[in-house]
């Protein structure tokens, strides 16, 4: 065996004892506590170094949001859920997508849920709802808002369910597929066939129509001195419009109703004859801050035109809040090839988005057909 002399294992004891030395300062920063979340803890432990401008810089920039604690606590998603077709929930599960995760449970028969989210990154995500072994949703996705931490970002929500059954009325037992985006695609004329409203821009979108207590709307006709006249004839020729659009849509809309008892109300129908108009029917709507109609009024260019009742009932739509589409075969159609009278996607849209406006109108609702056209897919 060679022995290794004394003085060299001194020599090589010596070295290493200067190397760790020497480590030891170059080491001695990362042996400090890890930088505190906290954005004040961070100035303060950096008011006496040199490099303390560039943190407050840092800070102040695009990295004070990574110093933020309040961006990673975890989100709780809470609400209670409402559709147009649906009272009870039993059965059913509540999805939320985000762009990493995925987070359900179920849903109470009363429609409340709460979902932890496991991303907590995200300011925004999709709801979706299925009942349990389901091929299809029977909902279609609502894009919501979950910049909140901790906190109940939601009081409740309107689903669009993907397809109605309509249960009265002409065309009852014929199931429509319901398309968000059908309703709220501008037509030809820039028209939606669904209206909305919202006050400023930090205010939900509501839905324009009449409040349920308006119904049915007292209908009456101006017969001015000036003007054509319109008969006793005349004004049943509408009345035969009235009651047949009703009973395609299955509930009464409409009342008679004399002249001097609408002057002042709110929720009426003016019917009048104005010759310089450039078409056969014109109807003018008008809405307040909440979305609610009042004093419609319906013009026709003609006393003939009172007669027909494709015009009358096309008007008639109008009045309750609906514009033109292009998206289906229907009455509303801006064009002259328009259905003779409501076909039966004109009467499940009808059905679907009155019913709409009412659970607005109730619950004080944040979301609805909205947040669903803003979803990133329709099944």
């Amino acid at each position: 065996m060679l022995r290794e002399p004394r003085f060299a294992r001194h020599a090589s004891i010596g070295f290493l004892l200067a190397f760790l030395c020497a480590c030891s300062t170059k080491l001695a920063p990362l042996a400090r506590p890890p930088l505190s979340l906290d954005a004040h803890a961070v100035l303060a432990s950096a008011s006496d170094s040199s490099d303390a401008d560039l943190l407050v810089r840092s800070l102040s920039g695009e990295y004070s949001d990574l110093l933020d604690p309040a961006m990673f606590q975890r989100r709780i998603v809470r609400g209670r859920l409402l559709a147009p077709d649906r009272e009870r929930w039993d059965g059913l599960h509540i999805f939320v997508r985000s762009a990493w995760r995925t987070d359900s449970a179920r849903i109470s028969s009363t429609g409340e849920f709460s979902v932890p989210l496991s991303d907590v990154t995200t300011d925004s995500a999709d709801l979706l709802v299925r009942r349990a072994n389901a091929k299809a949703p029977a909902y279609h996705t609502a894009r919501i808002g979950v910049r909140m931490p901790n906190a109940s970002v939601l009081t409740a929500i309107v689903l669009i369910p993907t397809q109605w059954t309509i249960r009265i009325g002409t065309h009852a037992g014929t199931t429509i597929r319901i398309s968000p985006r059908a309703v709220t695609a501008r037509g030809l004329d820039r028209s939606r066939f669904a209206r909305f409203h919202r006050a400023n821009e930090n205010s939900p979108w509501k839905s324009v129509g009449w409040r349920a207590a308006d119904f049915p709307l007292a209908l009456a006709f101006a017969r001015d001195s000036a003007g054509p006249q319109i008969s006793p004839a005349d004004s049943a020729a509408l009345w035969r419009a009235v009651r047949l659009l009703e009973a395609d849509l299955g509930a009464i809309y409409f009342r008679p109703a004399m002249l001097y008892e609408v002057i002042e109300r709110d929720a009426r129908v003016m019917v009048r004859i104005e010759p310089e108009l450039h078409a056969n029917g014109v109807t003018s709507v008008a809405w307040g801050p909440l979305s609610n109609l009042h004093g419609v009024e319906l013009a026709f260019r003609s006393v003939r035109h009172l007669h027909d009742a494709g015009i009358s009932m096309h008007e008639l739509l109008h009045t309750l809040g609906f514009g033109h589409t292009s998206s289906w075969y229907s009455l509303m159609r801006a064009s002259e090839r328009r259905a003779a009278r409501a076909t039966p996607e004109d009467v499940a849209y009808v059905q679907m988005l009155l019913r709409l406006r009412q659970l607005e109108a109730t619950s004080g609702v944040l979301h609805g057909l909205m947040a669903a056209t803003a979803g990133v897919t329709e099944p």
